[in-house]
């Protein structure tokens, strides 16, 4: 079996990560963050139907993908996994998976990151992160459990 890898030992790489999912609170228009609007410009106050109150609604996002130029380093351990196709491990099966994971000198023992995280050089890593970005801001990042059309807010 020969075995080959994206990067080497010894070889100097440049990670990138994505933070987390965030939401943002986007203020209602109508009431302008307020929960309240006045009725026909007199005394009388209402709570905005628009926002019901809230003043606004939440909006998920995704964290960018950026360059972990704290993370710049030296590869120095290389783990690759690989699986029969029919391997049952009595939970799953692995359908001939392939996993190949480094650690860098910069980060140390315990961090491992994937393959497609690592690159050759600054400018690679950030044209990936570009490109990642671009796509994530065409898609719709909240959770499942807030529909489509609606609002989280609290």
């Amino acid at each position: 079996m020969k075995i080959t890898t994206k990067h080497n030992l010894k070889d100097f790489v440049y990670p990138i990560s994505q933070g987390g999912y965030y939401s943002e609170f986007i203020s209602c228009k109508t009431c302008e963050g307020k929960g309240t609007i006045s009725v026909n410009n007199t005394e009388k106050i209402i709570r905005c139907p628009d926002c019901c109150g809230s003043g606004g609604h939440k909006e998920w996002k995704a964290d960018k993908w950026y360059v972990c130029k704290e993370s710049y380093g030296q590869i120095g351990r290389v783990i690759v996994e690989i699986y029969d196709e029919k391997y049952y491990d009595g939970k799953k099966y692995y359908d001939g998976k392939k996993e190949y994971k480094y650690m860098l000198d910069s980060t140390g023992i315990g961090t491992l990151w994937a393959e497609d995280s690592l690159f050759a050089s600054v400018g690679d890593a950030q044209t990936e992160c570009d490109k990642k970005n671009l796509l994530n801001s065409s898609k719709d990042k909240r959770p499942s459990y807030v529909q489509k059309g609606g609002s989280n807010a609290t």
